[in-house]
Order: structure tokens, then C-alpha cells, then sequence
């Protein structure tokens, strides 16, 4: 257990510091630097590279979450593990990318019209999806042995400063733009060579192939996996990357810049979902185990409980600071016309949260499966929305395309756990949360405009949180929250 904890906190840590420099680049640096369009390159690039390599490497960048108990032998180099991983994923993805090869000129085209340049950067796109596979590789098969914090250094915070002394390096006029992207793409596969260093390190680079130990009930044991971690990863990465594939050809590059500048910032509000998530997961596996459904019913409300109250003040937050941002931000002018998709998409992140930890008792139950039709329910409807909204309503659209889908998804799960289990999340206390949250944003609307945007900033920061503390903590709107306050409190002696 001391390794996970350190491990755990070493890598949290990688995770918060990658956060802030990431913020810093995509909020400050880029946009004062690249234009709309070459952000939304980039963005295209490694969207449609991650695409390629969930469809064309057959679910092979998690075969070793899965599988490496049953691989495990030091003695026996782990029966060729890591030679097995590398020569399946990269034959997959030979084989089906060379599928793709033959018939891209077909689904280039869709680009042709209102984002030509794209087609001259689709090579660097493969060369992403091969390197970002190599360093999916490396790193399922480090975390087999409990080693998560040095490889989320790399990722979280080596390659992010990597890409911003890029950036720095193209301000300066020492790289061109198709240089600054070349070697944005070569950081990944530096980052691959810096895991295999370290796995040699440790002293479990193992390169002995094993052909005996994959038996023919191991090779479809481990192909009936890799399917259906194909079609689940699929139907995730549809959801998570649809818009920023199909704005370019809908609209262009610019404005997929402009979406994901505006998209970050929506995303924000996601950060203490996925942490809450994390902590419930093993409580939720453990309940269903005795099957508790009282205690999982208690799970389910006080998750969407406390997540409202975060996710209404985080909305508040960004939301009515968000034209001082906008001010703040370099080119704000230009990246202003995303406000919008700012609001559609925090707002998503709300109904997300409101719902609990809905997903994780899904995935938990014997209806695991459901879960993976939900996704692949959700991903049609993102496909269908955004061809209906992008032409309509623009970047906005893509935004309203997502948070209507969310909607239905959400509903989805909450029926299938209502109608099967008799579980619902909603508790009288969230709609307390929501009047508290209305109350504090037309109140606000009556604050004072400061020629000082970073004054105003703080006045209506300051102003949120003041009276968003004093409602919950005095209205009694979640015990959880009340009990660590009073904890607090008692510490600095201001209660006893």
C-alpha cells in the first residue's frame, strides 16, 4: 500500500503542475502567439492522430492494464509482455492503418473545401498516432509495476514545457510554423525513448519473445478484449473529439482554434468530477460485492449532492468572469466569439455532475455492458447533433450539439438505474443549491465594473464566495461539506 500512496501523490502532484503550465500555454502563450488557425491545426492534428490510433491499434494500449498479472514472471521476463504488446498493437496498426491509407484520399476530401492545409499536414498526423501508441505502450506497462509518477512527469510536465519552449522558439522566428509542428510531434516520441530509459532503469526491460506462453485461449481471450476495448475506446473518443474533427471540415481551422480556447475553459468544471470519481469507484465495486444498494442509493445522492454545490459554484465563477478573461487573454478579441461555447460547455459539465457517480455504479453492476451502449448512444448523437447545430449556430453549436446529448445520455443512465435498481441521486438540497446559485447571479449583475479588469475579477470572485460559503455552510446543504468546515474551523479554533 506505501508504493500506490506514493505513487498516487507523486503523480497528483505531476498532474496539478502539468494543469497550470498547460493552462498557461493554451490560455496565454498560443494565444498571443498562433493565429486561430494554426491552434486549430494543432488540435486537429492530435485529435484525428488519437482517433487513428484507439480505430487502428485494436485496443492494444490497454492490453497490459488487463493482462499483466497473467503475463507476470520476472524469472521468465514476464513471458515476452512487453515484446507482445509492441508487435500486436503495431501489426493491428499497420494493418488497419494501411486500410485507412487506401481510402484517405476519400475522407480527406471532406476537408477540402474550408480546411485545405490540412490535407498537407495528414503525414504528421500518422507520425503522431505512432508515437503517441509507443508511449501508451510504455506506460501500461510501468504501471503493471506500480510506477505511475515518473511517467506522468514526463507527459504531465516534461512535454508540456517541451511544447511551450516550441511555441517561444516560432515566436522568435527561429522555427517556422511547419517546423514548430514537426517537432511538436517528435516531443512525443522523445518522451517514448525517455520510458524506455527508464523502464531499462529499472531493470525490467525485458526483449525475450515468448511464443509458447500465448496459447490459442490466451490469443482470443486477449483479441475478444481487444475488441471490445476497441469499440469502448472508439465510442469515448467520438464523444470526447467529434466537434474538433468536424469543425474544420464544417467551418475551418480558425474556428476550431477559437472552440478550443473557449472548450478548456468550459472544461474546467470537470476536474473534481473525474477526482470524485476516483475515490467512489472502489466503494461502489466493494457495495455492489455485498450487494448494499442502500449504501449505494447513499453513494449516489451524496456525490450529486456535493457535486452540484461544486460544479454551480465553478459555473458562477467562470461564467460571470468570464468577459474580464476575455480581457485578460492576449488577442481576447478575436477569441471572444467562443464565449458562448464557454457557457454551453460549462453547462454540460453541470448536468454531468448533477447526475453523481452514475457511470461508475453502471460500470460496477452486472449491466457493466449498458454503459457501453450509453457511450455508443452518446457518440451518435454527438455525430447527428453537430451536423444539425455547426451549420446553424457555428462553434456554438458544436457546443449545444454536446450539451444536448449530454442531456439525453444523462437521462439515459438515470432512468436504466431508476427502473432497474430503484436508485435516483436527487435530493431535496439540490434545488436549494440551484435557487442559492440564481440568487448570487442576478445579485451579482448589480457589482461595479472596475477599469482595473483584475479588480474586477477579484470583487466578483470574491463576492461568489462569500455568499456561496455562507449559503451552504448556514442552510446545511450537505453534511459532508459542513463536517470538514466545522473540521476546519475547530483547527483554528474559531469553533469548539
Amino acid at each position: 500500500m506505501g508504493i500506490i500512496i506514493r505513487q498516487s501523490l507523486k503523480a497528483s502532484l505531476a498532474g496539478y503542475l502539468g494543469t497550470a503550465i498547460g493552462a498557461f500555454n493554451i490560455l496565454w502563450l498560443s494565444p498571443k502567439f498562433l493565429t486561430p488557425a494554426q491552434i486549430g491545426l494543432i488540435t486537429w492534428i492530435e485529435n484525428v492522430g488519437l482517433l487513428l490510433l484507439i480505430l487502428c491499434s485494436w485496443g492494444g494500449g490497454n492490453l497490459a492494464d488487463r493482462f499483466f498479472p497473467v503475463f507476470k514472471n520476472n524469472d521468465k521476463q514476464n513471458n515476452g509482455l512487453l515484446v507482445f504488446l509492441f508487435v500486436y498493437s503495431y501489426i493491428c496498426f499497420l494493418f488497419f492503418g494501411f486500410l485507412f491509407y487506401l481510402t484517405q484520399d476519400i475522407w480527406l476530401s471532406y476537408y477540402a473545401d474550408n480546411a485545405p492545409e490540412n490535407q498537407m499536414y495528414f503525414g504528421y498526423v500518422w507520425l503522431y498516432a505512432v508515437f503517441l501508441l509507443q508511449m501508451m505502450l510504455l506506460e501500461s506497462y510501468l504501471r503493471g509495476y506500480l510506477r505511475i509518477a515518473i511517467p506522468s512527469l514526463f507527459r504531465e510536465v516534461v512535454l508540456r514545457v517541451l511544447i511551450i519552449v516550441s511555441v517561444i522558439l516560432y515566436a522568435f522566428h527561429l522555427l517556422s510554423f511547419e517546423n514548430l509542428v514537426f517537432i511538436r510531434v517528435l516531443f512525443y516520441g522523445l518522451i517514448g525513448i525517455l520510458l524506455w530509459f527508464y523502464i531499462r532503469h529499472l531493470k525490467i526491460l525485458y526483449l525475450q519473445f515468448h511464443k509458447s506462453f500465448l496459447t490459442k485461449q490466451r490469443l482470443k481471450e486477449i483479441s475478444t478484449y481487444g475488441t471490445y476495448i476497441l469499440f469502448a475506446g472508439a465510442g469515448t473518443i467520438v464523444v470526447m473529439k467529434i466537434d474538433t474533427v468536424m469543425i474544420p471540415a464544417m467551418l475551418n481551422n480558425t474556428a476550431l482554434g477559437i472552440y478550443m480556447i473557449a472548450y478548456f475553459l468550459g472544461s474546467i468544471l470537470d476536474i473534481p468530477r473525474r477526482a470524485i470519481a476516483q475515490i467512489s469507484t472502489p466503494i461502489i465495486a466493494q457495495a455492489w460485492k455485498e450487494n448494499n444498494l442502500q449504501f449505494i442509493q447513499q453513494i449516489y445522492q451524496k456525490s450529486s449532492l456535493n457535486q452540484t454545490i461544486i460544479a454551480c459554484f465553478l459555473f458562477l465563477g467562470i461564467w460571470l468572469n468570464i468577459d474580464s478573461v476575455f480581457m485578460i487573454m492576449p488577442n481576447g478579441d478575436v477569441f471572444k466569439e467562443g464565449k458562448w461555447v464557454v457557457f454551453f460547455v460549462a453547462l454540460t459539465r453541470v448536468v454531468d455532475m448533477i447526475t453523481g457517480v452514475s457511470s461508475e455504479i453502471l460500470i460496477q453492476s452486472k449491466y457493466f455492458r449498458f454503459n457501453f451502449i450509453s457511450i455508443i448512444i452518446l457518440s451518435i448523437l454527438m455525430i447527428i447533433g453537430n451536423y444539425i447545430f455547426i451549420p446553424i449556430y457555428q462553434i456554438v453549436g458544436a457546443a449545444f450539439a454536446t450539451f444536448l446529448s449530454f442531456v439525453l445520455y444523462n437521462f439515459i443512465k438515470f432512468l436504466f438505474l431508476w427502473v432497474k435498481f430503484g436508485l435516483q441521486p436527487f435530493h431535496f438540497n439540490n434545488i436549494k443549491v440551484l435557487f442559492l446559485s440564481i440568487f448570487i447571479y442576478y445579485t451579482s449583475l448589480f457589482l461595479p465594473i472596475f477599469s482595473n479588469t483584475f479588480l474586477t475579477i477579484f470583487i466578483v470572485s470574491s463576492y461568489i464566495t462569500l455568499i456561496y460559503i455562507i449559503g451552504v455552510y448556514f442552510g446545511r446543504l450537505s453534511k459532508d461539506i459542513n463536517q470538514i468546515a466545522n473540521h476546519f474551523l475547530k483547527s483554528i479554533k474559531l469553533i469548539k
